[in-house]
């Protein structure tokens, strides 16, 4: 089989790290001989869901923590336990179940995922002539033109795990200046890690911990940021969000966009980089052969949007790109609005979501200059400014819709 042939070259060939002390090629392995009884009412059940009994279940990825990170405690059960883990600076790590558990301190996103790092190089860890951080190397991962990069798969660990290291990188200590007295630099001056480890474990088991660094504990807190798709980091966007209501006022309108990326063609470029591209041809709509060949390239289409939705994400992206900047008029470097298709904005909220069918789509709310003043005016008492703002209402509607 294709995958007994890939192991087989990860093993002799690929010189991958993760396979050098396998010695005996998969392919030759001793296979099992199954004896099988002849299907009878006492040995075989009815299949209640055929499709869901002849899936076979991939190996699973999750991280040491079974929560995203929350604002007080990070990835962590308490709060003492993440303060500790910034003072000694040990990040959160991943966990990969479906096989044997690796040492999570050794564990590499090369050995995790061979099929985007075949030679086992090219890893956020490796030594570089020039320093790279880890969230730079994410964010390269995210936008390389190999498609196997694009998978599902490898984005769901790459994503949980640029999300945690970059809360947990801008994550904070608060804490008293002063403690009985005593300045803040003066106790850390005298902290030891193994004390503060030993006086959090206390806590934790009930003792009454002694000395200056439970002294310390008692006055210091941190905090994170949320992490992207929590319910935590919803709430903070909502405050945003209210906080432009109260400045602007509410919003002029409400709009959403909605790519299909079963219709366009830029997926397949984007997976297919590099290669020669034939476009379907135009043709008669009555010609079942016409059809037939626009069924195949739709279904091609679709095979694209789920197994590489990294390029569906590429797509999404440019598009919100061309709506910001062309369409609704917003220069992203200066933070100004120029006169677009619906009026000059003055501020804009965008929230992005998931549609059932797995595909992106944008709402969202904007604020048009003069909108609001011409929305009071319909209220006016002078019954002649009633009557022109509603014509001028009414003209600007049919102008942009």
């Amino acid at each position: 089989s294709k995958m007994m042939q890939l192991m087989d070259w990860f093993v002799t060939e690929s010189g991958h790290p993760a396979y050098a002390n396998v010695v005996t090629r998969p392919s030759e392995c001793p296979q099992p001989v199954i004896m099988e009884d002849k299907e009878n009412a006492n040995n075989t059940d009815n299949e209640m869901n055929p499709e869901v009994e002849h899936t076979f279940a991939a190996a699973s990825y999750h991280f040491a923590s079974n929560h995203d990170p929350n604002e007080d405690t990070g990835v962590y059960e308490t709060n003492q336990k993440f303060v500790s883990s910034m003072l000694d600076r040990t990040m959160p790590t991943l966990l990969v179940s479906g096989g044997e558990y690796a040492n999570l301190k050794e564990l590499e996103i090369e050995n995790v995922t061979p099929l985007q790092f075949p030679f086992g190089q090219g890893g956020p860890k490796q030594s570089r002539r020039t320093r790279i951080s880890y969230l730079e190397c994410f964010k390269l991962y995210s936008r390389l033109s190999l498609k196997q990069f694009m998978r599902a798969d490898f984005l769901l660990i790459l994503n949980h795990m640029h999300g945690r290291l970059r809360s947990f990188n801008k994550a904070i200590i608060k804490c008293k200046s002063q403690n009985c007295g005593t300045t803040l630099a003066e106790k850390i001056s005298t902290l030891d890690i193994y004390d503060l480890n030993r006086a959090m474990f206390c806590i934790q088991t009930g003792q009454d911990p002694k000395g200056t660094a439970a002294e310390y504990i008692k006055t210091i807190k941190a905090s994170c940021e949320p992490i992207g798709h929590s319910a935590e980091a919803a709430k903070k966007n909502r405050k945003r969000h209210f906080g432009i209501c109260d400045y602007f006022g509410e919003s002029s309108l409400f709009v959403t966009t909605t790519p299909c990326d079963e219709s366009t063609l830029r997926v397949g470029l984007f997976v297919n980089a590099g290669e020669e591209q034939v476009l379907p041809p135009l043709g008669d709509l009555d010609d079942k052969e016409h059809n037939h060949q626009c069924r195949l390239h739709f279904d091609l289409r679709k095979k694209y949007r789920s197994l590489y939705p990294g390029a569906c994400s590429l797509v999404y992206q440019h598009l919100m790109q061309i709506v910001t900047e062309c369409l609704i008029g917003w220069n992203t470097k200066t933070k100004t609005g120029r006169v677009g298709v619906l009026g000059k904005p003055l501020a804009w909220s965008r929230t992005d979501e998931e549609q059932a069918r797995k595909t992106l789509h944008a709402h969202w709310q904007i604020w048009i200059e003069h909108f609001n003043d011409c929305r009071e005016t319909l209220f006016s008492d002078d019954e002649e400014e009633r009557k022109k703002a509603r014509d001028t209402f009414i003209q600007y509607v049919d102008s942009v819709i």
